[in-house]
């Protein structure tokens, strides 16, 4: 094992034990500031998306599988998930009386409105190349 692999090993282990030690405290103690917990929750939720990402990446090495197959599983799932969550959100602001004080709508919105250009580029792509096979 090369010695950064063993840095990073020692750091996920590391991680992994104050991690465990930190959930019974976060369950107990008062309620910490609510921007540090934010950052906090931002952060483990990037790390355990990239673990993922990396823990698929493995394993299709170790079976053999492409990888391209792979990443674009992975795609596939935040797109699904992404769904969910948009109907979570939909019912939200429908029910629950979500205001512009209580979210991060703009920045919401922002993300959704890059995310339709993108998506609406690669329709139009793809109806592009649909239409120039129907003309072959």
């Amino acid at each position: 094992m090369k010695d950064s692999q063993k840095d990073l090993s020692s750091k996920l282990i590391q991680l992994t034990s104050q991690l465990e030690a930190l959930e019974p405290e976060l369950k107990s103690a008062d309620a910490p500031d609510p921007a540090l917990l934010r950052d906090f929750r931002r952060s483990v939720d990037d790390v355990r998306t990239t673990a993922w990402v990396l823990g698929e990446l493995i394993n299709a090495r170790e079976t053999g599988k492409n990888e391209q197959v792979v990443l674009s599983f992975v795609a596939s799932e935040r797109m699904r998930r992404f769904g969910q969550m948009a109907r979570s959100i939909t019912t939200d602001v429908d029910e629950h009386g979500l205001t512009w004080e209580s979210s991060v709508v703009q920045e919401l919105f922002n993300s959704v409105a890059v995310l339709q250009s993108r998506l609406s580029k690669l329709i139009s792509q793809r109806k592009a190349r649909e239409s120039q096979a129907r003309r072959s």
